[in-house]
């Protein structure tokens, strides 16, 4: 069957189009404390003008010499709850204040932020807008023009953020900025240092694991450190590794210097695609570790059933070589595979077929589907897409 170039060209875009992000506007119910109990309003979530923010905050940082911040997906909640607050703020009748950044029901901001997240930030900030502002570009300008909501724009010490808009009338809309700096640098990534787009990890686990040579990781660390710019994190790179002594991680350490560095371990499918990447700070290394990881083991499909079959979620499972914990925080991301909306955690004891539920842990989605999360805590961890239910 023969096929135009035309037609050609409009089945690959139509096919572009299905794979690639949609953030569009949509209606939702927001439940908001106005002081004297909570109310349901009902507004239109323009996450596509929240993106567009994003988008336009990166630039303006660009163009004046500062890193791009990465999307958060765990303030990205928070950032649209707090433009429908502010929206019923702006309404009267509550104890909130806008310009103090006061919720309705009289409590501080960074109360919207859960105690689990803040205790993985070591810094946080908002900026609202409101009223006659009618586009990203219109908002995010009068921002740049304001000294403090610049200043939270431009602020070095940030590496994340996420947006938040809703629509009151075509003439009205709210706008939040949520910024915020991960303590470990292990559990972020820059924008250029997502995991590679390889495609599907189907295929059987690559049987190509070995330990960590020491002499290689430090030559890779002394040239990560070349190449990275002043005052950013220099990332090693490797493949298909497992035990890493700790005597190598402090000569990567003390290969890095003054510069701070990161390990990226990816585990490979034998098709050539990322399975997991574990990521760590070696400078935090307590104890040697194994950064083998799998989902797609025999110990990872052995968890996935037990769970299948005492369990109606839909689960991942990521099976580590590491048991017990890591003596400090390891950051995975990997494609998960079911809906992202409402993650949980939890890690598993094969041998003594004991789970525990990670209260502690927060995670993001970058715009590849990649789920970024990170935890001390090893053995097969179980992600699921809510609490677990019988």
């Amino acid at each position: 069957m023969k096929i135009s170039l035309k037609k050609l060209s409009a089945i690959i875009l139509a096919a572009a189009l299905l794979l690639a992000p949609v953030y569009a506007a949509h209606a939702e119910t927001y439940n908001i404390d106005t002081g004297s109990g909570i109310e349901r309003f009902a507004f239109t979530n323009r996450a596509d003008f929240a993106r567009e923010v994003f988008r336009l905050t990166n630039e303006h940082r660009r163009q004046n010499g500062l890193s791009t911040l990465s999307w958060s997906s765990s303030l990205a909640g928070p950032s649209m709850q707090r433009a429908a607050e502010a929206s019923v703020v702006a309404q009267g009748g509550t104890r909130g204040n806008n310009s103090r950044h006061i919720r309705p029901s009289g409590q501080p901001w960074d109360t919207v932020l859960a105690s689990s997240l803040k205790s993985g930030l070591s810094a946080w900030g908002e900026n609202l807008a409101g009223g006659y502002l009618l586009s990203p570009r219109d908002v995010v300008e009068a921002w740049i023009a304001s000294p403090g909501h610049n200043a939270n724009m431009l602020n070095p010490r940030y590496n994340s953020m996420a947006a938040g808009c809703v629509e009151i009338s075509p003439n009205e809309y709210h706008w939040t900025q949520h910024f915020a700096r991960f303590n470990d640098p292990g559990a972020f990534a820059d924008e250029d240092d997502e995991p590679a787009n390889t495609g599907s990890a189907a295929g059987a686990r690559s049987s190509g694991a070995s330990p960590v040579s020491q002499s290689a990781v430090v030559d890779a660390t002394r040239k990560a450190v070349a190449a990275a710019a002043a005052g950013r994190t220099a990332v090693v790179g490797m493949r298909n590794g497992s035990a890493i002594s700790l005597e190598t991680m402090k000569a990567m350490s003390a290969a890095a210097g003054n510069t701070p560095v990161r390990l990226n371990m990816d585990s490979m499918t034998s098709t050539g695609a990322l399975d997991v990447r574990v990521s760590i700070n070696p400078a935090r290394a307590t104890k040697s570790i194994d950064l083998s990881a799998s989902t797609l083991s025999e110990g990872a499909r052995k968890t996935d059933e037990r769970f299948r079959r005492f369990y109606k979620n839909d689960i991942a499972v990521i099976s580590l070589g590491q048991k017990g914990d890591f003596g400090m925080a390891a950051a995975f991301a990997l494609k998960v595979g079911i809906k992202t909306d409402n993650l949980v955690f939890y890690t598993y004891d094969a041998e003594k077929n004991t789970r525990a539920l990670l209260r502690s842990v927060t995670y993001r989605v970058d715009d590849k589907g990649y789920v970024h999360f990170s935890t001390p805590r090893a053995g097969d961890i179980v992600i699921s897409d809510g609490v677990l239910r019988r």
